[in-house]
């Protein structure tokens, strides 16, 4: 699969010209990455330098709003951030991936010690599970649908929506 094609023109005197392909493939050797990241938020983190996205998962951005189950606003991006600050701690973490999203950020669960972090804010209601990239965390969320949990007990808001309208997060 090719993710990306760039061709570019050189040239220099008249009449030569190079024409340079770069192809870009999603997939890459695996890699694994421990240390202490930098939550951007509930989905992607930094670490060793390197961006990654939390795979088979898409938590609500970090000024995303959403409504509980009373229909009050709050700021469920942020409490989702807060959660996964909250839950790592200082403790490092392992990210395992092998492939590359359109951002070019590694596509990785992080482990918390033997704990898939994907997985649990999935089960914690901060994180949909992103079935058009995987199934892996289906079974996660239809719990917490079930018991109306985080993100679930309400609707979310639309992303960069300033307009207050509510469109629910499709359910499983």
């Amino acid at each position: 699969m090719i993710a990306f094609l760039h061709v570019w023109l050189l040239c220099g005197t008249v009449g030569s010209c190079l024409v340079v392909l770069l192809v870009w493939s999603g997939a890459v050797e695996a890699a694994t990455l421990t240390g202490n990241p930098v939550i951007l938020d509930a989905d992607t983190v930094i670490m060793s330098g390197e961006r990654i996205r939390l795979k088979g998962i898409d938590a609500p951005e970090t000024t995303q709003r959403c409504l509980d189950a009373k229909q009050q606003s709050y700021p469920c991006g942020q409490v989702a951030t807060n959660a996964l600050i909250d839950k790592i701690g200082i403790t490092p973490l392992t990210c395992v991936g092998d492939t590359r999203d359109r951002y070019t950020r590694l596509m990785a669960t992080c482990y918390l010690d033997d704990l898939n972090l994907n997985g649990w804010l999935v089960q914690y209601g901060h994180a949909p599970a992103d079935q058009k990239c995987s199934t892996r965390y289906v079974s996660e969320e239809e719990k917490a649908t079930a018991i109306k949990r985080g993100v679930w007990s309400g609707s979310l808001l639309p992303r960069g929506s300033g307009d207050g309208s509510i469109k629910p997060h499709p359910s499983p």
